[in-house]
């Protein structure tokens, strides 16, 4: 598989862009995008001059890139891609749209890919005439940090294309874990149920939302437990709109649901980057360690509960879904 293509180029268009732009294996990518064709290319092109200068490209490999890679307004272009991406808003009609556009132009053998994070991958491919070819394919943002792309199957997707997303994954850098049913987008749903135990603990106690993160930077260093909000942004958490979730985790996520959605009400940003610097916060309590260990050990062990009940359930390997679990709520190493 040497010929991608990508539909959309927002963020994480862009980032799933760089990711292969980076790898010296793939020449072949075409972009499908609306705007700024002549800005992507020329600064694709930069890109590709700094990684020959640096000999992270040898002068053949630059100039099939060079020659390869192309920004597109036109949907066609993408009509000999091996996999094609989708990476557009997340509105379900939106992508319903381009997907039918995409069933009538792609070869039959061409593998569509949804990077869903918070819609039915059912929903999506529901008029899809050939879905045996069709699968969601998330990846995490910042990509390059990310160990792990969720693949949500259908059931009628093919074990022929799952094998070669593993495969090209891997030559991408990325492990591979595969979801069906209710455990479509599980790794998304762990990080919601994580949100909402800290949301639970925050509500609880006489702590202030700073004084949480401090206190879970222990078992959550890269990012705190509400860090992950910020990352994400609100409205993406609050508005999920995913169907037959998982049942062990759905209460929990529900009752953090129903209290993101309160805080968008009460005027906090629903934008990534946003929500501590306007979250209305309660003032700072000094608790004792004990609590604090507790608060910590708590956390840890719901999320360890539950992923290890699941892991016995959701058809894959158990230490994979483990593995995958820690690493994308970012779990300290000697957690």
């Amino acid at each position: 598989m040497n010929n991608i293509g990508i539909a959309g180029f927002g963020k994480m268009g862009r980032d799933i862009f760089n990711l292969f732009l980076a790898n010296p294996d793939i020449s072949h990518i075409t972009v499908f995008c609306r705007h700024d064709i002549e800005a992507h290319t020329e600064k694709m092109q930069k890109e590709l001059a700094k990684s020959l200068k640096r000999k992270k490209l040898t002068q053949e490999q630059f100039n099939e890139k060079s020659e390869n890679i192309r920004f597109t307004e036109n949907i066609t272009d993408l009509c000999k891609c091996d996999v094609i991406i989708e990476s557009i808003t997340e509105n379900l009609s939106a992508k319903q749209e381009l997907f039918r556009q995409l069933y009538n132009i792609a070869s039959s053998d061409c593998i569509l890919a949804t990077n869903t994070s918070s819609l039915s991958v059912s929903d999506i491919f529901a008029d899809c005439p050939n879905p045996e070819r069709c699968m969601g394919m998330h990846f995490f943002y910042p990509v390059k940090f990310s160990e792990f792309v969720e693949l949500n199957v259908l059931s009628e997707t093919g074990t022929a294309p799952i094998e070669k997303i593993t495969d090209f994954l891997k030559i991408s850098g990325k492990k591979s874990i595969v979801f069906s049913g209710c455990y479509h987008i599980f790794l998304n749903q762990i990080i919601n149920y994580a949100i909402s135990l800290g949301i639970s603990l925050y509500n609880e106690n006489e702590m202030s939302m700073k004084q949480m993160q401090e206190i879970f930077s222990e078992l959550f260093p890269m990012h705190g437990i509400f860090g992950l909000i910020d990352g994400i942004g609100l409205n993406l958490l609050a508005n999920n709109k995913m169907k037959n979730c998982c049942k062990r985790l759905e209460s929990v996520m529900d009752y953090g649901t129903r209290q993101m959605k309160k805080w968008l009400v009460d005027g906090c940003s629903g934008e990534p980057n946003r929500f501590f610097d306007t979250f209305s916060d309660k003032p700072y309590t000094e608790i004792s360690d004990s609590t604090k260990q507790s608060l910590i050990e708590y956390v840890k062990t719901e999320i360890e509960r539950r992923t290890a009940e699941i892991s016995a359930e959701y058809g894959g390997e158990p230490q994979l879904l483990i593995d995958a679990v820690k690493s994308t709520l970012g779990f300290a190493e000697n957690i």
